[in-house]
């Protein structure tokens, strides 16, 4: 095996393992997920009060992330009750902003072309625009909550939240992607919840902290993956496929003898030979 074949089947083992991780941290953070639709149902109808067009929030995945404090702020004072605390932290890139505009003005009211758009800063009706969205969802945080558990939250009249001992540490987030589409518009929202508070709220063995150090074996044995085996690439002609129907037989390139490719996940991981034992379809690995 040459050095390059040796970097590429380290990087196919790199990728495959982060896919086994975040199967596995989506796997322990679902029993949040019927806070996080009600809170993504929360920002659908706030977008739909601007339009009568479709609009449709659905997440694109939950996972863990550390935030640095020195950088973002949580949204607003946050909430508290019975000693409980609850704060966000909001992530949105330009596509958001640009979306917003075309849910309430039909557009952005500038001459620049759509591929320039994302370039140019914000303007002050876009800033101000989306302030009052996420101030609005901000709000609606504890109506979400309380959709799934008994418990009202009010907003605190004290200071800003600071992670106890954690100072200028980053603090441990539960992190939910939202795919927000409009009409045409698509983009993503980042909607972040520190872990310690949500340990407070839903139970401290319910909420999955940063991934720890583990034995990748652990952290694979339980992880499904999709395995294909296909033939070599064929190149077919487009009268050919309008020509399709049922009965139709292709004619290959391959004979049963040649090999086929493996994949894992999308990936090349080598190459096999189909066979039959005891009446069913196997492949041996070469």
């Amino acid at each position: 095996m040459t050095e390059v074949e040796k970097i590429e089947r380290a990087a196919r083992v790199v990728s495959l393992i982060a896919k086994a991780q975040a199967v596995k941290r989506e796997e322990e953070l679902k029993h949040l997920l019927p806070f996080f639709e009600a809170l993504g149902e929360q920002l659908a109808n706030i977008l739909r009060s601007f339009t009568p067009g479709l609009v449709k929030c659905s997440i694109a995945n939950i996972s863990t992330e550390a935030v640095d404090p020195t950088v973002s702020q949580p949204h607003g004072l946050g909430f508290e009750v019975e000693r409980k605390e609850l704060n966000a932290y909001f992530r949105e890139d330009r596509s958001f902003d640009l979306l917003l505009c075309e849910v309430c003005f039909g557009g952005s009211g500038t001459d620049m072309a759509a591929e320039q758009e994302p370039n140019r800063p914000a303007s002050k009706i876009e800033v101000l625009l989306r302030k009052l969205v996420l101030d609005t969802l901000y709000a609606a945080i504890p109506a979400a909550l309380g959709e799934v558990m008994d418990l009202q939250m009010q907003p605190k009249q004290e200071q800003p939240f600071t992670a106890k001992g954690h100072g200028q540490n980053p603090v441990a987030c539960v992190k939910t992607s939202y795919l927000v589409n409009v009409h045409t518009q698509t983009a993503e929202i980042e909607i972040l919840f520190p872990i310690s508070q949500m340990e407070l709220i839903f139970g401290a063995s319910s909420v999955a902290a940063l991934p720890a150090s583990k034995n990748m074996k652990e952290v694979l044995a339980n992880c499904p993956f999709e395995i294909v085996a296909a033939l070599p690439e064929q190149g077919i002609g487009l009268l050919e496929i309008l020509n399709l129907s049922v009965g139709t037989v292709l004619k290959l390139n391959s004979t049963p003898n040649d090999p086929s490719i493996l994949y894992v996940e999308g990936i090349s991981i080598g190459k096999g030979k189909l066979n039959i034992s005891n009446h069913q379809l196997g492949i041996s690995v070469l």
